[in-house]
């Protein structure tokens, strides 16, 4: 699949990571990074970054990210404790109660550098998980686009919830 993916982006910073309906897309840094730390395989193809008129917004490289790792956390049916970031109940609020009240649960995903939730029947999420290991090492080589919430539901450019 050698054909790049034309994204339309308007009037914006361009981030090194960036989930956007759903797809995630990584600069060319971010992915050297992803691919040092996560030895799993993830797919990547380039793409045009481009604003509304077709022209490009940048000329640094970008991909299409495509994530293969998924995971499905059966609901507990234990109360989600408090966050500071908001969380669609339904979705995101069952298998995060989960992670915070089950340690075996919690111990696996944290050893997991980069994954995507799987809501049955659904459809695959739009979150994009990372462990520390994988935050730390994407911000000390300063990748824009993951900043921690500071306030409850975050501020823009705050992307990354952690659980």
């Amino acid at each position: 699949m050698d054909v790049p993916l034309e994204v339309t982006l308007g009037g914006c910073d361009m981030p090194d990571v960036l989930v956007l309906n759903g797809i995630t897309y990584v600069s060319e840094p971010a992915k050297t990074i992803i691919e040092s730390h996560d030895p799993f395989g993830h797919q990547f193809w380039p793409i045009k970054v481009c604003d509304e008129s077709g022209g490009l917004v940048t000329n640094k490289p970008y991909y299409h990210m495509n994530m293969r790792r998924y995971v499905t956390i059966e609901s507990q049916e234990k109360p989600m404790l408090d966050t500071d970031f908001s969380v669609h109940p339904e979705l995101e609020g069952k298998h995060i109660a989960t992670i915070q009240q089950d340690d075996r649960v919690r111990a696996f995903v944290v050893s997991l550098p980069l994954w995507i939730h799987y809501y049955p029947p659904h459809s695959l999420g739009h979150a994009l998980f990372m462990n520390e290991v994988m935050y730390k090492a994407l911000c000390e080589r300063g990748m824009k686009g993951i900043k921690q919430f500071t306030q409850y539901g975050g501020r823009q450019g705050e992307l990354v919830a952690h659980v």
